[in-house]
């Protein structure tokens, strides 16, 4: 801009800074300064031999065993086919993510579930509720549901996954950082498994919230306290187990319960190399139903009586003269045998049979249901094995007297098994097991379970649900890896 006898120039240069400013005739908008690009996110296997090294205090611990890590500073395992992988993520040059994955080898290790408790407890329960001892045949149904074979390649477990990052990118980095670790990895074809965490999710309100909680002790929370930890552990749950499911993942059995959360499971059909996005939200399962309410006042009082004395004639006599007594005494006090669960309770213990006539006569119903939807035969069914031991088989007293009382085999519960698929399925919790820790027993196993199966078997035979519980025994065949 010049002046020029008093009057205002604009000069070229000007009128295109204006132009910038503003503009132009056209209608064109001014340009843009560009946003900053956001640096990519890096994913880096983590040197464990190195992390190892600096933790390592040669005066305390002596020479550090080279022969625990591989040639690529992962560590190995003590098994055989098992190897550990660390990784971490970070976002222009700082650290925002971290996983650590177990991979087993299937080809090479020929018990999978001792291999699976060799590593930790947590991938012990996971392996033992996906596949079979040999880790070939999968248990639940949503995997058997799988094009292809999950039992072929590698299984993987993931550990632990922390993506720190803000609501609502932190969806979108944590799914960036499993589509990378896949891909770095190259062995998650087989099938991968993960169960969420709440912890890494909780505020610190919350945290400061949450009790320390002992089994033994009760819980003294206000009901309006548990609920709404309850709710901070859905929400924690959701947000964690999301970016999985929006890469493919799926629950392995959408049946929650209070105290278990979804193990989720994903095969190489599955992976999604596009994720999904808002979607994805319908296929969190649904939050579990809250827990049944038991009996109350004297049923309660009658209920407690007898857990206490049937439990502990389970390792001992039972003075039944001076338990009916007490009985008699809390039923005239207006307690009774049907809301209490008196049979349920007796089922239990072997030594409770000469009382089930007894608490028949005070009104016990033998095809009742507790507050879970079982009937004294499914409690005995489900619990028969847990008095037996290596040199001691299963005793059938009390599931025999049920049967003379009464008791129906055909009567399904809420998952639609009969009381042949409690005993199924506890019979493979036990194979599962001894398997784990090559446990044997002095006596054939599979005959005395065809003994007891012959007792529970429905006369329509056995439901969907009994054959998906666990196989028939077969007599001859006690260490079937198929259980």
């Amino acid at each position: 801009m010049s002046r020029d006898g008093g009057g205002v120039h604009v000069t070229r240069r000007d009128r295109s800074r204006s132009r910038d400013r503003r503009g132009d005739a056209a209608g064109r908008e001014p340009p843009r300064v560009a946003a900053a690009a956001t640096p990519p996110l890096v994913v880096a296997f983590v040197d464990q031999r190195a992390e190892a090294e600096a933790e390592h205090d040669p005066e305390y611990d002596g020479a550090l065993d080279d022969s625990a890590f591989t040639t690529m500073g992962r560590l190995s395992s003590e098994c055989d086919g098992v190897e550990h992988v660390g990784l971490t993520a970070s976002r222009g040059g700082e650290k925002i993510g971290s996983a650590s994955l177990v991979l087993v080898d299937r080809d090479r290790v020929r018990n999978f579930h001792a291999v699976c408790d060799a590593e930790s407890a947590d991938l012990q329960a996971v392996g033992c509720e996906l596949f079979d001892r040999r880790g070939r045949a999968p248990r639940p149904r949503a995997l058997c549901a799988i094009d292809g074979d999950l039992g072929e390649g590698c299984f993987a477990y993931v550990a632990t996954f922390r993506v720190d990052a803000p609501d609502p990118a932190w969806s979108d980095v944590a799914v960036e950082f499993l589509q990378k670790i896949r891909r770095m990895t190259g062995r998650l074809e087989g099938c991968v498994a993960y169960v969420p965490e709440p912890d890494p999710h909780y505020t610190a309100a919350e945290k400061e919230a949450m009790p320390r909680l002992v089994p033994w002790r009760k819980d003294e929370r206000s009901d309006a306290a548990k609920r709404a930890a309850a709710e901070a552990c859905e929400r924690c749950l959701r947000r964690d187990m999301l970016p999985f499911l929006r890469c493919g993942f799926r629950v392995a059995d959408d049946r929650r319960t209070s105290n278990k959360v979804p193990t989720l499971f994903c095969a190489k059909a599955t992976w999604l190399e596009d994720p999904l996005g808002d979607e994805a939200d319908a296929l969190v399962p649904p939050p579990p139903p809250p827990p049944p309410v038991g009996p109350s006042g004297a049923d309660a009082g009658l209920r407690e009586l007898l857990i206490d004395t049937f439990s502990a004639a389970r390792y001992g006599p039972l003075d039944g003269t001076a338990l009916m007594s007490d009985v008699g005494r809390l039923v005239n006090q207006g307690a009774s045998v049907v809301r209490a669960n008196a049979l349920h309770c007796a089922a239990i213990c072997e030594a409770a049979v000469p009382v089930v006539d007894l608490l028949c006569a005070l009104g016990g119903d033998v095809n009742g249901r507790d507050v879970h939807g079982a009937t004294p035969l499914m409690v005995c069914a489900s619990t028969i094995l847990g008095m037996a031991s290596a040199h001691h088989p299963p005793k059938t007293g009390m599931l025999r007297k049920l049967l003379a009382v009464g008791a129906d085999t055909s009567t399904t519960d809420e998952q639609g098994r009969t009381a042949l698929g409690g005993f199924r399925a506890s019979a493979r919790d036990s194979e599962d097991f001894d398997g784990t820790f090559g446990l044997s027993r002095s006596y054939d196993r599979s005959t005395h379970y065809a003994a007891i199966e012959q007792l529970l078997w429905p006369p329509a035979g056995p439901t969907e649900e009994d054959e998906r519980a666990g196989p028939a025994a077969r007599p001859g065949s006690p260490d079937s890896p198929d259980y």
